[in-house]
């Protein structure tokens, strides 16, 4: 009886969790590393910080670089506008569901994840320490939080640190 309880408790957890759809998991597989952007076409960071994604995608060609989309809020006109504008060499993938945004539980817009194939989370967070806070930028910044990730990942060596806080917009589920 206390075996059959415990089963079934974890057949709900599983179904209920959130599951990401197969064909991102899939695109996970073609690559031993993604780097994703979760981003929004309106936001100011998201704007800014696609120039040094750009030159993180030419410095590490074996990274997979995926720009999340998530939600519904943007017509196809405004996010084809944002990659025009701003050039970035990311795939695009779009998540209406919030499905892969919760499946990592991203919360800001730009938030970055360096991930492996199985979808285990390397590091989280912040692509520099160029913003103290929203609409506050530091003259100088000394951390580059995902560029030392990518690099340290590349090398075999242990990413440090992990995750950092991610500042920018809030991603609304």
């Amino acid at each position: 009886m206390k075996i059959s309880s415990i089963l079934i408790a974890v057949i709900l957890v599983t179904s209920c969790a959130e599951q990401r759809p197969l064909e991102f998991d899939d695109k996970l597989k073609a690559s031993e590393h993604s780097l994703l952007m979760f981003f929004a076409p309106d936001c100011p960071l998201c704007i800014t910080f696609s120039k040094p994604i750009n030159e993180l995608h030419d410095s590490f060609p074996d990274v997979q670089f995926l720009a999340v989309l998530s939600g519904s809020h943007y017509s196809k006109a405004e996010v084809e506008h944002y990659f025009e504008q701003t050039g970035l060499k990311a795939e695009l993938i779009m998540d209406p569901d919030y499905r892969i945004a919760k499946s990592f539980a991203a919360s800001i817009t730009p938030e970055f994840f360096l991930i492996d194939k199985e979808a285990n989370i390397l590091y989280q967070g912040l692509l520099d320490d160029r913003m103290e806070s929203v609409g506050v930028y530091r003259k100088v910044w000394n951390n580059y939080f995902l560029k030392d990730a990518l690099e340290s990942n590349m090398y075999g060596r242990d990413i440090y640190p992990t995750r950092t806080d991610a500042i920018g917009c809030v991603l609304e589920y």
